[in-house]
């Protein structure tokens, strides 16, 4: 739609007449630059050649100026036309249009400004040398010694001021190196995301169908509601109270689906360890994870279980997934459950406390043993270790991270109240491939102050609490790629 201005011209007139004009402008600025230059390298001018050629350059760059505030004139009219467009797209268009007609008379009034301050300076140096010259009394070879010096000094601010706009210009193309980088950095991750996301949707929406057709035929059943599945006992005469786990009306967490991608990507088989870049990224994903993510919520009957649990309170575990570089398990822990103190050789491990409130206690090999220990003390089953970790924590708390050699290697988990602790272990345990879980009983060794920062670890057998019940995972699904 062609928008009126106020002196009867459509926008796209006033922006051609805007144009010609910039095309003018730019040619009388050349022009006196041009003229500038011939007169600067010549010979120098007389007072009356000083005037006169003054004269001349002062009406061209009045003429100029006026050009100058003609566009921006023209500026100001477009500007108050464009905003009035209905169309988003087109106003967009007109308003960067007019926005670069802006920034072109800009330009030419900075030109013109310096321009007008050179020529003044020029014309008054060849009035101040035409006093000299009045004032010398024939005295020629000082004067032209006198000459030939401001010439010099002429030609060297000349270069000067060049060799400065050149490094400004260079500079000036860096930047705009510089940003078109960034610009395209950003949309190729932008390109990415987009990718990423609708091959998750897809994924997505087949779930989706498969379980909204499983969920009629349930409707259609008179199964509707709460489908509760509870942790039956294996190998256990005590019972645990209360452990339900509901199937999740979310069929996919994208929080836990993160989790999953994320250590495809981190773990990478057995030998190897995590570059720490790669363990802040899933510590990350790990830290923003929430018990319903899993199916888990603080109403569960077994969280709010507030008496003891008859017999000896046994563990119970649900695995997510499984594979032969990583495993995500949930642990669940009865109040004062105990998982004994075990190690994890050539894992690197990660756990996220989800519910509950747990004392941990962790510790990490002497390397290399002590020489002077004393061996009456340290038989050879025994092995000195740091203590790491002797605290309590309650959720929600930020994951916690061990390595092969480091950061709690060999842990206890107590349970203060029922628990729910995820662990994302990489790789898993495999007595096959020697991976074994050992277990360990600690002898705290005291020192002069009465602190416990070491402790003799003994291997043991395995131990009756050890013991734990496999579950049936019900919670929100993962997508797994097709192989």
């Amino acid at each position: 739609m062609a928008m009126v201005g106020e002196g009867g011209g459509t926008l796209s007139e006033l922006y051609n007449s805007s144009k010609r004009l910039s095309m003018k402008t730019r040619d009388s600025l050349e022009r006196l630059e041009r003229l500038e230059y011939t007169s600067s390298s010549s010979s120098s001018l007389s007072s009356s050649n000083a005037v006169v050629t003054g004269s001349t350059d002062d009406q061209a760059a009045a003429a100029i100026r006026r050009d100058i505030i003609q566009i921006q004139s023209i500026c100001s009219e477009m500007d108050r036309l464009w905003r009035s467009i209905a169309s988003k797209p087109q106003r967009d268009l007109w308003k960067r249009k007019v926005e670069q007609v802006s920034e072109e008379a800009e330009s030419f009034r900075a030109s013109l400004d310096k321009y007008i301050s050179r020529h003044q300076k020029r014309v008054q140096e060849a009035q101040e040398r035409a006093e000299l010259l009045g004032r010398a009394n024939g005295d020629s070879h000082v004067l032209r010694i006198f000459d030939d010096q401001v010439q010099a000094a002429e030609s060297v601010r000349r270069s000067s001021r060049v060799l400065e706009e050149t490094f400004a210009t260079g500079v000036a193309i860096l930047s705009k190196y510089s940003e078109q980088r960034d610009h395209l950095k950003r949309a190729q991750r932008k390109a990415l995301d987009v990718l990423n996301t609708l091959g998750l949707s897809n994924s997505l929406l087949r779930l989706i169908e498969r379980r909204n057709r499983l969920d009629k035929w349930i409707k259609r059943s008179g199964v509707v509601g709460h489908v509760n599945k509870a942790i039956k006992k294996r190998k256990c005469k005590g019972k645990i109270r209360g452990v339900h786990l509901k199937r999740n009306v979310e069929v996919v967490s994208l929080t836990l689906q993160r989790v999953f991608d994320s250590c495809r990507q981190v773990f990478q088989g057995p030998g190897t360890v995590p570059c720490p870049v790669d363990v802040q990224k899933l510590r990350h994903v790990l830290d923003n994870m929430k018990p319903e993510d899993v199916g888990l919520n603080s109403d569960l009957r077994f969280f709010k279980l507030k008496s003891e649990v008859e017999g000896t309170p046994r563990v119970a575990s649900a695995t997510i997934h499984k594979c032969e570089k990583f495993e995500l398990s949930l642990f669940f822990l009865p109040a004062n459950a105990v998982i004994p103190l075990h190690n994890h050789p050539e894992m690197t491990v990660f756990s996220k406390l989800l519910l509950g409130t747990m004392h941990i206690k962790a510790y990490d090999w002497v390397q290399p043993p002590p020489l002077d220990s004393d061996r009456s003390t340290s038989p050879s089953k025994r092995r000195l270790a740091k203590l790491t970790s002797n605290r309590t924590f309650t959720a929600p708390s930020d994951a916690s991270v061990l390595y092969p050699t480091s950061g709690g290697n060999i842990h206890e988990f107590r349970a203060m109240t029922p628990c729910a602790v995820l662990d994302v272990i990489g790789p898993p345990y495999s007595k096959d491939d020697g991976r074994d879980c050992s277990y360990y009983k600690d002898t705290p060794v005291k020192e002069e102050d009465g602190s416990c920062s070491y402790g003799w670890l003994e291997e043991i057998e395995t131990p009756k609490e050890s013991e734990m019940d496999a579950i049936e995972y019900m919670g929100p699904q993962i997508i797994k790629p097709c192989t």
